[in-house]
């Protein structure tokens, strides 16, 4: 290994190319964390120089690089183990400069600083990726060669199919152009009155060349540039445990004569293509993490039976593969990659699909522990032979977490109960039978099935819009609408836009007295107050007609409602018996809804001892 400083004129102007291998992580870098503290770097350099101040040459931090053995004929080529987010902007900056060098027809600099970007070598034309002095990873190519090579920004905004009048793509690679040449014009517009447009160039590219400065670190054949790359972060962003699951498996892959190349496009691609989803971050408690970290998360907790730290996510998996599963790189590969797709396939379901009711419930249910068993599950039942077994299961896995959700019993234990039925489902054939029996085996607060007594009980006596969040709520309202459907009804979707609605209102006291032949009003009043929040007092209606009803009378809320509502929950208020919408209609109604919710959430009765 040998390490030194180099200015960039150095680096750049030299026939030369950065590599960065196809396995790395794509461009990450944004406007604030990382253009702009670049820019202000610049941007002091030359303004000191205009004002023939004196200064020190500024270092901007250190890259890692790999000699790249290449057949006779090739450029010389470095691949960029770290470092790649900074060579590729920097080169983003200067493809800027450049073309503003050329509109304000300053040709000699601009041809200058087109040295800077591309290489000039026999035989290299125009597409020919050797072209670029920097080679970004697989996912970033295209969009790096049309921001590179386009020449303006609204020859970008065209590349990219955007009207030339916005001011972003909304891509990160053409976007960072796009701020470069907006920043340094108006940089250069600014500084007029005072400097011609020549001495503001020319001390830009002078300081550019011969004052910016990276610590370069060359590895030699014996430096283990994989373990280099696990312990080295692009400067501001850090590497996401994905990434480095990445970079070790194709390494583990490759003997250095290009298998990782193929690697990458037979298992690793379908996840940076998708990379919408794969690349979202998501919500986990107070963290967001990208959705990929969760997925590898929940892949090895299937794969190894443990809880995994999120923070030991990587260095967790390479002792799993290296220690406990020495399996080939590849075989690792095509497996991740299966799980991934079921993964992926959750969130594509058909919505009136069991699976896909089942998917969206467990999102009002928040309970993320589950997809590892899940991820096996599916694996296992995922075939369309297996497909009648597979929702069988996903119906006793969801009456556990509904009914235990309606008696407020505690999710503590989750993550220990959901590893123990992977555990389990290892161990026996993965059935809604086993799986029931799994659940009947506890009788503790903590990991109980709550049988009918138990969850009709709750299903009266709580107060479900005050105890449950009201995602909860409207997944039960949703749940026994779509209950009631029969042959003789239209399929009515109930949109997500629907409110939460109670038939006697919370404030009832001026248009819903209490009987005159009420002798106790307090303990009266708290009773009504504690069943207007029961289940039985619920519905969905929309927003608009939802404030006009509010605490209005029942004798005009119940026409309205008939008039305007079109889901099957309330369509009951057509009857005689719902004239009058008090106490016992509401218990009626709350006992009618229970039945309906045993039969959506079935509870099997006693444990099998087999």
């Amino acid at each position: 290994m040998e390490a030194g400083k180099r200015n960039l004129g150095s680096m750049f102007q030299e026939t030369r190319r950065y590599l960065v291998p196809l396995f790395q992580r794509r461009y990450v870098w944004k406007q604030e964390e990382n253009w702009e503290p670049l820019w202000e770097d610049v941007r002091i350099l030359a303004e000191r120089r205009l004002a023939r101040e004196r200064y020190q040459p500024h270092f901007m931090g250190a890259i890692v690089l790999d000699l790249d053995q290449l057949p006779t004929g090739n450029i010389e080529t470095r691949k960029v183990i770290d470092g790649q987010q900074r060579l590729t902007t920097l080169q983003l900056m200067l493809a800027a400069i450049r073309d503003i060098c050329e509109e304000l027809g300053e040709s000699q600099y601009h041809e200058h600083f087109r040295t800077l970007t591309k290489n000039s070598y026999p035989n290299l034309s125009e597409d020919d990726e050797q072209v670029f002095k920097v080679w970004p990873t697989n996912g970033d190519q295209e969009a790096f060669v049309k921001t590179v090579a386009a020449g303006s920004p609204d020859k970008v905004k065209i590349a990219f199919d955007v009207n030339t009048g916005n001011q972003w793509v909304w891509q990160q690679i053409p976007d960072a152009y796009l701020y470069f040449h907006k920043t340094i014009t108006e940089w250069i517009e600014e500084h007029k009155p005072q400097y011609p447009t020549q001495a503001c160039i020319d001390a830009l590219y002078f300081n550019i060349t011969n004052y910016l400065y990276l610590v370069v670190i060359d590895l030699d054949r014996s430096d283990d540039a994989q373990v280099i790359f696990e312990t080295l972060n692009a400067r501001g962003t850090p590497l996401a445990p994905s990434d480095l699951v990445k970079n070790f498996l194709l390494h583990e892959g490759s003997n250095g004569l290009g298998e990782e190349v193929v690697l990458y496009e037979n298992y690793w691609s379908p996840l940076d293509e998708d990379g919408d989803f794969w690349q979202a971050e998501i919500r986990q408690g107070r963290l967001t993490r990208l959705r990929l970290d969760i997925f590898l998360q929940f892949y090895l907790t299937l794969m190894r039976d443990q809880d995994i730290r999120a923070d030991r996510l990587f260095p967790t998996f390479r002792d799993w593969v290296r220690i406990e599963d020495p399996r080939s790189a590849e075989q690792h590969l095509d497996q991740l990659l299966k799980y991934a797709r079921i993964y992926q396939s959750f969130w594509e379901f058909n919505e009136e699909s069991r699976i896909g009711v089942f998917f969206d419930r467990l999102q009002a249910l928040d309970t993320t522990t589950l997809y590892p068993c899940l991820l096996g599950l599916f694996h296992e039942l995922g075939d369309l032979e297996s497909r009648e077994e597979l929702e069988a299961c996903l119906v006793v896995i969801e009456s556990f977490l509904v009914r235990r959700t309606v008696c407020r019993l505690t999710t503590k234990n989750y993550n220990r109960l959901f590893l123990d039925l992977v555990k389990y489902i290892k161990k026996t054939e993965p059935t809604a039978a086993s799986i029931e029996n799994f659940f009947l085996l506890s009788d503790s607060d903590s990991s109980r099935w709550p049988d009918d007594e138990e969850f009709g009980h709750a299903w009266h006596s709580e107060p479900i819009y005050n105890s449950l969040v009201r995602a909860r709520v409207r997944m039960l309202l949703e749940a026994l609408d779509k209950a009631l459907f029969t042959e003789k009804t239209e399929k009515v979707w109930v949109p997500k836009y629907l409110q939460i609605e109670h038939l006697m209102p919370q404030s009832w006291t001026g248009h819903w007295p209490l009987p005159e032949s009420i002798t106790d009003t307090e303990e009266a009043t708290d009773a009504r107050d504690h069943l207007v929040h029961t289940i039985g007092n619920l519905t969905l209606l929309t927003k608009k007609l939802n404030p006009s009803l509010s605490n209005g009378p029942w004798e005009k809320k119940r026409p309205e409602i008939l008039k305007h509502s079109a889901i099957n929950l309330n369509r009951a208020f057509q009857d005689e018996n719902a004239k009058n919408w008090d106490e016992e209609r509401i218990r009626d109604r709350t006992q009618t809804l229970l039945k309906l919710a045993l039969r959506i959430w079935p509870h099997p009765g006693e444990v099998s001892q087999d």
